[in-house]
């Protein structure tokens, strides 16, 4: 049976499923696309969070260092304050 002997309504619905079939196969590209970013993501978030720790103890390891050289400078006597100074 050639495609010239199909009537309209066969047409239509061979038109159909090729649109449908296209439509399906762009939907998995794109959610192949969309998984694919989200596992990068994902990956790279996994990377700066314990950056992002080590960073927040380095500050708090320089914030207790200063108060604790200031505690120092104040607790020394006014002379030899003078003198680290």
């Amino acid at each position: 049976m050639t495609l010239s002997h199909w009537t309209l309504s066969r047409k239509l619905i061979a038109a159909f499923g090729a649109v449908s079939a296209i439509v399906v196969l762009q939907a998995v590209f794109v959610w192949a696309s969309i998984r694919s970013i989200d596992d990068q993501l994902v990956s790279t978030n996994a990377k700066l969070i314990p950056q992002a720790q080590r960073i927040a103890d380095l500050e708090m390891n320089i914030i207790r260092a200063s108060l604790e050289t200031r505690h120092a400078m104040l607790m020394r006597t006014p002379e030899k304050r003078d003198e680290a100074i």
